[in-house]
Formats: C-alpha cells, structure tokens, sequence
C-alpha cells in the first residue's frame, strides 16, 4: 500500500486541484480542539473518532501530528512557504487557486492559535463557514503555517 507523502520541491501545483473536494460538515460536533474538527471536514471521519488519535500530552493538534494524521490516512500534503510559492517565471502567475485544499494554522491572537480549511472560497473553522472571511482577514489574522492538502480521490 502506497503511502500518502509530503512534497515541497518542485511543485506542480495544477496536479494538487480537488475541484471534487466536499467539506464533512455533518458530525456529532464533540471535539476539545480546532484541529479535530478541520481533519474531519478533509477526511468524513467523525470527530468523536479523529480526537482518538490526538495526541495525549498535548492540548492541540501540532503541525506534526496534524500532517501524520493525514499522510497516514494517504492524504499528501505540501507546505506553502514563501520560497516555493513564489518560484515562478513571472510575478503574474499565481500557483494557488479556488480549487486546490488548503489548511493554515492562524494566529488568532497573542496566546491561540487555531485550524481553519480554505477551499473555493470559502473559510471553514470548527465545521463552519467563516462569515467574517474577507480581503483583510490573513492580515488580522496571520498564518503560522500553510499547507495543501491532496487526495487522488478529489480529482
């Protein structure tokens, strides 16, 4: 069985797009932190199941657990940093679009951080569309990290 991966160089972006991509919004909605509810909206598993696999000594979903739990699952996964994003052949290209899966860890404020999901538009937070998404919302809330999220089956 293949594994799912973590590639960061040399990206195509075009072959990560999930145009078929569909949020699990249904769910119990028990979960104890923003992360458990933003793998269940990418996997359609439960988050009563997903807070299982959270990591026992630690309060949140880290990066490394986050990513683990969806590489596992067969899901790839790229962190968008500013190198790889950027390394086009011209400045009006741009790699991202409506149709690819993205997730970022947000600064929410001094002490929190928080998972929001990013497909076609729309902001996803806790099983919720964000209503408050709009031009500025990245700048008053600043991503700590960003990553696309792929599945063959989204294709």
């Amino acid at each position: 069985m293949i594994r799912g991966s973590l590639n960061s160089k040399n990206i195509k972006w075009d072959n990560y797009l999930s145009p078929k991509f569909v949020p699990f919004i249904k769910d119990d909605y028990k979960w104890s932190t923003c992360g458990t509810p933003t793998l269940s909206l990418i996997t359609g598993i439960s988050c009563r199941t997903v807070e299982k696999y959270k990591p026992i000594k630690r309060k949140h979903w880290s990066n490394v657990s986050f990513k683990r739990f969806l590489i596992n699952r067969n899901y790839t996964i790229i962190e968008v940093t500013k190198r790889n994003i950027t390394k086009v052949n011209y400045w009006e290209f741009y790699p991202l679009k409506p149709d690819h899966l993205i997730i970022l860890n947000l600064e929410m404020d001094e002490k929190e951080a928080s998972w929001f999901l990013l497909h076609k538009n729309n902001l996803y937070h806790n099983k919720f569309r964000e209503d408050n998404f709009n031009s500025l919302f990245f700048l008053n809330k600043p991503p700590q990290n960003v990553f696309l999220v792929y599945h063959k089956k989204w294709s």
